[in-house]
């Protein structure tokens, strides 16, 4: 008998089949993935089979990153990449599947993202609460780093000379492949990440495009680097975006990793530019993302924060048609028994007549 179900052990549940352009959405549900590209199909010419298993083997592994001052909105995409598995040393194996999920903080309201647009569709009421909390305090978060990110990019402008001010930017931004699969002690999991800054091109208020390199030269980026300052403006604000978009969406993944400050407070100073620079064009300013998470103290009630924890290993949420069996009751039980004993007594007795009508014609 079909139904629709989530597979659970024991089951006898077909495989959920997703194809490109299809959403994904874990159980934590912070996040709406989309199918980018399945480079290894297992179900079709494009389309991987899951039958629920865990996102162990996925990690982010690009941020691409978009900043217009004229429009006071920073928004950005994250790459998911799955690979079916990954040694100790963290080298990938093939790669299976890739993810894409959009995000946008921005002065006017129609372009914000809603983090908690996804709460209610979490799988079980012990996580809703959770899920509940994280999308509250990650949106609360992102405002924040947004904010840092604003200011400071409106200060090198109107400090700038005309025609020369930076007014939009973009860049990828590229971390070490480090799933959850690889463990807790592996030493991606416990240092501070680094950012990989690719690529990067500007527009100035004059409309000229500054060639790639241009703002970002230096690629590799942590804080306290010393080469992080530059003419046009500083990256500790964009930085700071980057970790915690980063942090967010290993989240929605399951990666327990120590070094996502979002997990583990304790990690805070080490991923996270807790004050910016005097500039050329810019004054030394507070980071409002460091102070509003190092204090772990809610604003609308001055109460601390009650500890994020992940509950286990993502999985997708996905609706399986299960072929189920169900024990018949005592008497249907009994009335199919008759009717099939009757059914064969009725052939039998049929196929006697046969058998004698035969031998009495031939004899």
């Amino acid at each position: 008998m079909p139904s629709f179900t989530r597979q659970t052990p024991g089951t006898l549940c077909d495989p959920r089949v997703f194809s490109v352009g299809e959403s994904l959405v874990t159980n934590v549900s912070l996040f709406k993935w989309d199918v980018e590209g399945v480079y290894r199909p297992n179900a079709g010419g494009s389309g991987f089979s899951y039958k629920g298993e865990t996102l162990e083997n996925c990690d982010v592994h690009q941020i691409v990153l978009n900043a217009d001052l004229r429009t006071w909105t920073l928004d950005g995409s994250m790459w998911m990449y799955c690979n079916s598995s990954s040694n100790a040393e963290g080298n990938a194996q093939p790669l299976e599947l890739a993810g894409v999920t959009n995000f946008m903080m921005s002065a006017l309201p129609a372009r914000r993202t809603n983090f908690q647009r996804m709460t209610r569709s979490a799988a079980q009421d012990s996580l809703a609460l959770t899920v509940e909390r994280l999308s509250r305090r990650t949106g609360q978060r992102f405002a924040l780093a947004a904010l840092d990110w604003g200011t400071r990019f409106y200060e090198a402008y109107i400090r700038t000379p005309n025609g020369t001010s930076l007014v939009s930017y973009s860049l990828l931004a590229q971390y070490p492949f480090c799933p959850a699969s690889l463990g807790t002690t592996n030493p991606c999991a416990l240092d501070p990440p680094t950012v990989n800054i690719a690529v990067s091109a500007a527009i100035l208020a004059d409309n000229t495009i500054h060639p790639p390199r241009a703002i970002f030269p230096h690629s590799h980026h942590r804080i306290g680097d010393p080469n992080m300052v530059y003419n046009l403006t500083d990256i500790d604000p964009v930085v700071n975006f980057l970790q915690l978009a980063r942090a967010a969406a290993r989240i929605d993944l399951g990666n327990p990793s120590p070094n996502n400050f979002l997990l583990n407070p304790q990690a805070t100073d080490s991923v996270l530019a807790s004050s910016f620079p005097e500039t050329p064009v810019a004054n030394a300013s507070q980071s409002l993302l460091y102070l509003g998470w190092k204090s772990q103290i809610n604003p609308a009630n001055n109460e601390p924060y009650p500890a994020l924890r992940i509950p286990g290993p993502s999985t997708l949420q996905a609706v399986f048609i299960c072929h189920l069996y169900k024990r018949k009751s005592p008497g249907t039980l009994i009335a199919s028994v008759l009717v099939a004993t009757l059914s064969m007594s009725y052939s039998a007795w049929g196929l006697g007549l046969l058998i004698a009508t035969y031998l009495v014609r031939d004899g």
